[in-house]
């Protein structure tokens, strides 16, 4: 696996995430929010990665207390881009407010939601 950190600065705190990947997933973690300014950055990250053959997109949800309408269009906009190769996303550990959102906008029935 090929990890990399990203550590910037965000709405006058420190703000730091994790992304691992291999040729087939990627894995997000440490996300405590997604908002506008992370949303920007957690897209403009994954773009880095190469991901011809990328078919499972992860993301721990377990420490994530925030996430607001930016964070939820940057996790379409992966979903619409992971479609095309028959890629999906996952979202492990949500708190029930994180699921509670995923369920009121029926999103629940795109993203698979793991425990």
């Amino acid at each position: 696996f090929l990890v990399k950190y990203y550590d910037e600065f965000f709405s006058g705190g420190n703000m730091a995430f994790k992304i691992t990947y291999d040729s087939t997933r990627i894995f997000v973690s440490d996300l405590p929010l997604i908002d506008v300014c992370v949303a920007k950055d957690l897209l403009n990250s994954i773009q880095e990665i190469p991901e011809k053959s990328v078919k499972e997109y992860f993301f721990d949800f377990s420490n994530l207390t925030y996430l607001d309408s930016a964070g939820l269009g940057a996790l379409l906009a992966l979903h619409r881009k992971a479609s095309k190769t028959n890629g999906k996303i996952i979202i492990k550990g949500a708190k029930d407010n994180i699921k509670e959102l995923f369920i009121i906008t029926k999103l629940d029935s795109i993203f698979e939601l793991q425990n």
